[in-house]
């Protein structure tokens, strides 16, 4: 099995591990885990409190004592609990910050290669509304042809950049201006805002998210790190 002392007969520098990282999704994904390992091995999750009644007389004989030795946890048991423990407070805000990403969107598009066509099409729905689900199945060039120019609903996250901002901009039923992606003219229109629901299983997944955040950031840190100290060795 592969582990860091095998790694480290490999004899790679930083910085082809960073390379190899950078390049290499199964290295990369060996690294997370390898570090994941280390982490949890080195982590003892915080003994829960127990409070004793004032009028209780404590048993001093060794035999009968208290167990305060945290339980054993499985792997993934134990992953869990490190996240509830380390970001389990932070989450409510976090979803606070990226709930507009999280909302999802019930709209419409338009696109087409030609930029007359484009501007013909969009004065005559900003004069009749109700005619765009005809124009979008008739000239859109996009997939979303097929079903009236309706997309969604989906997370505006998932949206190109462009369409997500455009649409950040809008109230239901409004139209945004003309704009290019890719040599395509464009516009849309928001049908409907479906906010997120910040339940048990949004919950796993922001605290996730902020875990994922710090292994990177941790795992890029610890990298330039044996960088550093190598080229301080070459110095020497």
């Amino acid at each position: 099995m592969l582990n860091i002392a095998s790694i480290e007969r490999l004899q790679l520098t930083a910085e082809s591990i960073c390379e190899h990282v950078s390049t290499s999704p199964l290295l990369a994904q060996l690294l997370r885990q390898l570090t994941i390992d280390r982490i949890l091995s080195e982590w003892q999750p915080a003994l829960p409190s127990r409070s004793i009644p004032a009028d209780s007389e404590l048993d001093l004989d060794i035999g009968s004592s208290i167990d305060l030795q945290a339980p054993i946890l499985d792997h993934q048991t134990k992953l869990q609990q490190f996240k509830q423990e380390n970001w389990g407070n932070k989450v409510g805000s976090y979803y606070l910050t990226r709930k507009v990403q999280l909302d999802r969107v019930i709209c419409s598009i338009i696109q087409v290669a030609d930029g007359t066509i484009a501007q013909e099409l969009y004065f005559r729905i900003c004069s009749e509304p109700k005619i765009f689900s005809k124009l979008a199945l008739n000239y859109s060039q996009g997939a979303e042809s097929f079903d009236g120019g309706k997309v969604g609903p989906i997370p505006i996250s998932r949206l190109h950049p462009t369409i997500s901002t455009q649409l950040l901009l809008l109230k239901p039923g409004e139209i945004s201006p003309l704009f290019t992606i890719n040599n395509f003219y464009i516009f849309v229109r928001l049908e409907q805002v479906v906010p997120a629901q910040f339940d048990d299983r949004l919950r796993q997944i922001l605290l996730d998210e902020l875990f994922e955040q710090w292994l990177q950031a941790k795992i890029i840190s610890e990298i330039g790190s044996v960088s550093v100290q190598s080229i301080e060795t070459e110095l020497n």
